[in-house]
């Protein structure tokens, strides 16, 4: 879930996703089932985290009020229905870009 890591982020996103399990394997070079559940526990840790940077990159960058911060409206559940693959390389970038970060191990730090 991070820039320049080993597999590609398409797969990082199907896998958390749902649509890869443990039980494809499509590639020599495929992950292990721990490395899958991995990402997916990251993911889920890291929801909240990445929903607030994104929102936060957004209102100022797209110079949007404060009644959009305080909006519930999910923005990651929007990224995900607009921009289906590549969901997870537009959030990261957005973070990244913003001068956010995605905790390797949430809630260790």
């Amino acid at each position: 879930m991070r820039p320049y890591k080993h597999y590609d982020a398409g797969l990082i996103e199907d896998v958390v996703d749902g649509v890869v399990g443990e039980e494809d394997i499509e590639t020599e070079d495929y992950p292990c089932s721990g490395t899958m559940k991995h990402w997916r526990w990251r993911s889920q840790m890291n929801e909240k985290n990445m929903e607030g940077q994104i929102r936060q990159a957004a209102h100022r960058f797209l110079d949007l009020d404060g009644k959009f911060l305080k909006s519930r409206e999910p923005l990651l559940e929007k990224l995900k229905e607009r921009i289906s693959p590549g969901w997870l390389k537009a959030a990261v970038r957005a973070i990244y870009n913003s001068g956010g970060r995605i905790e390797p191990y949430p809630g260790h730090a």
